[in-house]
């Protein structure tokens, strides 16, 4: 206790009181820590010793145990927790440290109905590794694809260190083949004939497996015998 001493006057008799002073402790305030990747979100719960806490975080002002949380960069967040009976306060922090996604990009590719084209993940992930939804869900940075049709085609690139994720895709544009026909023709011996490519194909070219290997849309023709000729046509778009 403390001792308390009363005077009247210099002459007076002194006399003293014995008076008790109560000191209550601070109650306990802690917060967990938390990681997450940019775009997630965190939760942080404060722990108290405190009876009929009441809590108020910073930055936010939310006032319950628990709060949720998308900071866009590593942020630091502060509850003060007060106890409802003492009104004694104190303070506790918990910092939620973000780790940025991996860069994830895919080149595109064109290519002639029946033909491949190799597509390659590119990023700066730390220990990448790869997901894509081609059809055999390939795990390698470049894939080799044979598309029908016009395909977009998707990565998921995860970092191995810090387990965040982010996609990239590619096109792989599919031109059709263009259409090649030839007229055929009957001659006797020594004999010619002429015979004419057509196609539905723009700016085409030629190319024929006559002795002259022909560019040209017609070529004349005198076999000795029986032959078969082909033009191998390619649009020029």
């Amino acid at each position: 206790g403390y001792a308390c001493v009363i005077s009247s006057s210099p002459c007076s008799d002194i006399t003293s009181t014995l008076v008790s002073l109560t000191v209550n402790p601070l109650p306990t305030a802690t917060v967990n820590s938390a990681t997450i990747c940019a775009g997630a979100s965190a939760r942080l719960t404060a722990t108290t010793s405190a009876s009929s806490p009441s809590y108020l975080w910073s930055p936010g002002a939310e006032t319950t145990a628990s709060i949720t949380v998308s900071p866009a960069s590593t942020t630091t967040y502060t509850v003060t927790v007060m106890d409802g009976t003492t009104s004694c306060a104190n303070s506790g922090s918990g910092t939620v440290t973000v780790n940025p996604l991996p860069t994830a990009t895919v080149n595109s590719a064109t290519i002639c109905a029946g033909g491949s084209a190799t597509l390659t993940a590119t990023t700066d992930a730390s220990s990448p590794s790869y997901l894509w939804n081609d059809p055999g869900n390939s795990t390698t940075a470049s894939i080799t694809v044979s598309p029908a049709t016009t395909t977009t085609y998707t990565v998921t690139v995860t970092d191995g260190l810090t387990l965040c994720a982010n996609s990239g895709s590619g096109t792989v544009t599919v031109n059709p083949l263009p259409t090649a026909t030839v007229n055929s023709a009957t001659v006797c011996a020594g004999g010619s004939a002429t015979l004419t490519a057509t196609t539905g194909a723009s700016s085409p070219t030629y190319l024929w497996n006559d002795p002259g290997n022909s560019t040209t849309a017609s070529i004349t023709v005198s076999p000795a015998s029986t032959t078969t000729y082909t033009v191998t046509v390619t649009d020029g778009t």
